[in-house]
């Protein structure tokens, strides 16, 4: 039984280790640093994801945060003056 779990989680680790190969130390703790305090994602919750969840979950914030990006650009534009237009 015990060897049955040892090697699941040796497999779930191994695809762990391949499938964050791309992301260096430093990036991990920017992004989850970014993940809590920014998005107010909990530790625990981020701990908990499964490494394709994790990038799903990255790309998902990625287009959001590029639409938000996209609409303020709209709304900023949608105020400003034409060039040369003096206010009075």
């Amino acid at each position: 039984m015990w060897d049955c779990r040892k090697e699941t989680v040796g497999r779930y680790f191994r695809f762990f280790l391949v499938s964050n190969l791309y992301i260096d130390l430093e990036s991990y703790y920017r992004i989850n640093f970014l993940l809590v305090h920014d998005h107010h994602f909990t530790m625990e919750a981020i701990n908990e994801w499964i490494p394709w969840e994790r990038d799903i979950y990255l790309i998902l914030l990625k287009e959001w945060i590029k639409e938000e990006q996209e609409r303020i650009q709209k709304e900023q534009s949608k105020y400003k003056m034409p060039s040369g237009g003096r206010r009075r």
